[in-house]
């Protein structure tokens, strides 16, 4: 029997992973990733505790991790600026962090984001979008396995995108995600049905980011993936 494993701790990481992917790529060095790992954890800690910045405190720690995550995001932030200016020709970028830097050419008309606002962002896009996603993507795998049906056919869809896709195209993409019509329909029910995010001036800024990273994470566990729960 294969050791059990508790499934909202095991999705942290490629729930992360799947985030930092998103927001600034793939290219990031691995030993920066998994301190932001780190510091994420304890920001979220911090904002779950008693807000008394004293020495030892869950609230004083994440306060520290805010800091950290913003000089992290400072120094990849920077080498990008570098990469960008090495490589006037690169095409239009997918990565959130590469979107935000083309507005910096319309910073002087007050449109663009500075470093500030983008580390801001950035900060606040890491933390909104890691836990609750994990717990998201790990309630409809849950669910997924309870009831075969819908199993079967979400897994026959990500099959379909597998089998359309290009030799060329090593991954999942943009594109194929959009044609994930049986998924969207338990992501984007009728009008008024249902409302996580929100709705209104009120409505939850990240929802779009919420929808990529749970499609991701699900064509992956569709695919490669199976889960058996049990009672101790």
């Amino acid at each position: 029997m294969e050791e059990p494993i508790d499934i909202l701790l095991a999705m942290k990481r490629p729930t992360f992973e799947v985030l930092m992917r998103i927001l600034i790529g793939d290219g990031v060095d691995h030993d920066l990733v998994d301190v932001l790992f780190e510091e994420t954890i304890y920001l979220i800690r911090g904002c779950h505790g008693l807000p008394f910045n004293i020495p030892g405190s869950s609230y004083n720690r994440g306060l520290k991790a805010r800091g950290a995550m913003a000089k992290i995001y400072q120094h990849i932030l920077d080498e990008r600026k570098v990469m960008i200016g090495k490589n006037k020709t690169r095409g239009k970028s997918n990565i959130l962090l590469d979107m935000m830097l083309d507005t910096q050419d319309d910073d002087e008309q007050g449109k663009g984001f500075n470093d500030e606002k983008i580390i801001a962002m950035l900060v606040s896009y890491t933390f909104a979008g890691f836990e609750s996603v994990g717990l998201v993507a790990s309630t409809a795998i849950m669910y997924l396995q309870k009831y075969p049906h819908f199993l079967n056919k979400a897994k026959e869809e990500q099959e379909d995108i597998v089998k359309r896709r290009s030799p060329s195209n090593e991954g999942l993409n943009f594109h194929e995600i959009k044609q994930m019509k049986y998924l969207s329909n338990d992501l984007e029910p009728k009008p008024a049905s249902f409302l996580p995010f929100g709705v209104g001036p009120k409505m939850c800024p990240g929802a779009n980011l919420a929808r990529l990273e749970v499609s991701v994470i699900l064509h992956y566990f569709l695919l490669y993936y199976r889960y058996s729960s049990f009672i101790t």
